[in-house]
């Protein structure tokens, strides 16, 4: 199957665009209230396959206002969980399950991987959410996400938990942080960060339960938060000259 999707790249193009398009006018569209979305298809051979970048405008705005209203940094962490939770069904705590890299469950799993089967096939949704995200939703740090700081040689930082390691290629960073409530995080550059309350999984990334499941595979999430209400007008102009639909 590898040999034929590099020898007819033009099918698995055609396939991965049908099902992307399928994907964004169901289940982002109708089951996450998604609205507006621009996209932009990504070819990365050494990352394994073709993958979709989405940025979407979700229908349901009402929450924005409490977000603006709310006084402290508590107070909009909660506004924005509670949408996450209701109308993106996003999760940071997939419970008590092994995380190790080999990937050896607590309950035992089928011979074959949860990604090469569909949604459809899957008698066992529960078991199958846990399998997935043992699969592709797991963090553990390698030269991907790992990149030096000013000394080539030193400590190398992630660039998704913002942990470092000990010593340069030891690849023993931090797992993320478990936290009892959602928070707001500022990074090293002063951009805001939605973190989401998470007790038992520290390497599993913060994810959407009805992405995964219904693409199955790797579906990162993440929201975009503003100090201040942006302008209608010009998020309006912003649409009509990258041709959202």
């Amino acid at each position: 199957m590898a040999k034929s999707a590099r020898r007819y790249p033009s099918y698995v193009n055609k396939f991965f665009m049908k099902r992307a398009d399928i994907f964004m006018n169901t289940i982002v569209k109708e089951a996450l209230g998604i609205e507006h979305y621009w996209g932009r298809v990504e070819f990365a051979p050494g990352r394994g396959q073709i993958h979709l970048h989405i940025l979407a405008i979700g229908h349901d705005q009402a929450y924005l206002k409490d977000f603006y209203k709310a006084k402290t940094i508590e107070e909009k962490a909660r506004v924005v969980e509670e949408y996450a939770k209701t109308k993106l069904n996003m999760t940071a705590d997939v419970g008590p399950f092994n995380e190790s890299k080999e990937y050896k469950a607590y309950i035992e799993r089928p011979l074959t991987s949860p990604l090469r089967s569909r949604f459809c096939e899957t008698s066992n949704h529960k078991n199958e959410y846990l399998w997935l995200c043992q699969d592709c939703m797991i963090h553990v740090c390698n030269d991907y996400c790992l990149k030096c700081g000013r000394t080539k040689k030193g400590p190398r930082v992630c660039r998704v938990t913002g942990s470092s390691e000990s010593k340069y290629g030891k690849e023993d960073t931090d797992r993320f942080q478990a936290r009892e409530s959602a928070g707001i995080l500022e990074d090293e550059k002063g951009i805001k960060h939605f973190e989401m309350k998470r007790t038992f999984s520290t390497r599993v990334v913060q994810h959407s339960k009805t992405l995964l499941q219904a693409w199955h595979g790797n579906c990162d999430i993440k929201l975009l938060l503003y100090s201040l209400i942006p302008n209608i007008r010009t998020l309006v102009k912003l649409r009509r000259c990258v041709g959202i639909l």
